[in-house]
């Protein structure tokens, strides 16, 4: 990805970085087109971002480099969802994970991410239905525990800014995220190059587009969302569970034992195409990313997904929409939590620098 910078452009922002201690410039090397050699940049581990995920399944802290890397993780599996006991545990997990780092690396700030409606402008939760929270003002509470500046992002948000930057969805301008975790699908778009929230944060949320006429109510109000059909928990009650099951790797596997072919993935399929074909229609991207609990169901029917796909009437208007499984892993959004976590910093590293001189 080219940054359409001027060399010396170029040049003045590496030097305000490398002053920031946020990465080193190393002896330049010639490249394989020709031309004048580039400088080797790397990233350090001066400055780091600390990320909280929370979910009905617990509590996972990462610390987190410049560069979407993951430096360490730690988690406590738990079914209570107090917000101060979650608060509480993450500031635990964060001094543990901390121990190796002292005098080594420092802390800037710490993001949360929560599957539920957020007003980032605020650090509030306003609602998280799976956690049975409402208006909790987490990202207060994290700073006050930490002594770090905190702030708060939507899963899907962070799923999609990380397989956009540094997955899989590097060489677009144009994705759609879709995560289906423990506490029901979340959904981010990328669109021209940038993530879209809409006046209320509100924008993006595929979980609620219709992909039954029937179907079971979804706490939203409606019927036959896309979450209630294709969450975690859905997705271990239609193949024979109990709804209980949370798990994305024994959730594969036991669909994988069922196969394409079997009414029940048949039927799924159908629904989750609906919901694609939706998503298509209005927003026009290249990739779709199908993350959590719906990389394994990719895996299993994404050739009756992607065919179904390509049949329709706007084929003849456009190349097929990849639909792709995420490069990142299950730490994903750490990665994108991080990537908002730094971005304050370096629209405006003379903070750090005045930090690191002492000023």
């Amino acid at each position: 990805m080219r940054s359409g910078l001027s060399r010396p452009t170029v040049g003045l922002v590496l030097s305000t970085l490398a002053s920031a201690g946020l990465v080193t410039v190393g002896k330049a090397r010639q490249g394989s087109g020709g031309g004048r050699p580039s400088p080797v940049v790397e990233p350090t581990d001066q400055h780091l971002v600390a990320t909280v995920y929370v979910d009905v399944t617990g509590v996972e802290v990462a610390l987190c480099g410049l560069g979407g890397r993951i430096l360490a993780v730690a988690a406590t599996n738990s079914s209570v969802r107090d917000p101060e006991w979650v608060v509480g545990e993450a500031a635990r997990l964060l001094d543990r994970l901390l121990v190796p780092f002292n005098g080594i690396s420092r802390v800037l700030r710490v993001v949360a991410v929560v599957p539920g409606r957020v007003k980032s402008d605020e650090g509030l939760v306003v609602n998280a239905p799976h956690l049975q929270w409402q208006r909790v003002a987490l990202a207060t509470a994290l700073a006050e525990a930490t002594g770090l500046p905190s702030e708060l992002a939507h899963d899907g948000h962070a799923g999609a800014l990380a397989e956009w930057r540094w997955g899989t969805g590097r060489e677009t301008n144009d994705l759609i995220y879709l995560y289906a975790g423990p506490g029901g699908v979340g959904a981010g778009i990328i669109s021209a190059g940038s993530l879209l929230r809409g006046s209320h944060e509100l924008a993006g949320r595929l979980a609620h587009v219709a992909v039954s006429d029937d179907g079971p109510l979804c706490y939203c109000g409606a019927h036959g969302c896309l979450t209630t059909h294709l969450s975690a928990a859905a997705l271990d009650a239609a193949i024979g569970g109990n709804g209980v099951e949370r798990s994305a790797a024994s959730l594969a596997e036991r669909m994988a034992d069922l196969g394409a072919d079997h009414p029940v993935m048949q039927r799924l399929a159908a629904q989750l195409t609906r919901g694609l074909r939706t998503v298509v229609a209005v927003f026009d991207p290249d990739v779709i990313v199908l993350a959590g609990a719906l990389t394994g169901f990719l895996n299993v029917a994404g050739t009756r997904v992607a065919g179904a796909l390509a049949h329709t009437n706007l084929d003849v208007a456009r190349d097929a929409v990849r639909v792709v499984e995420p490069t990142l892993g299950s730490q994903q959004l750490h990665i994108g939590a991080s990537d908002i976590g730094f971005a304050s910093l370096l629209e405006d590293p003379s903070p750090t620098i005045a930090t690191a001189d002492g000023s």
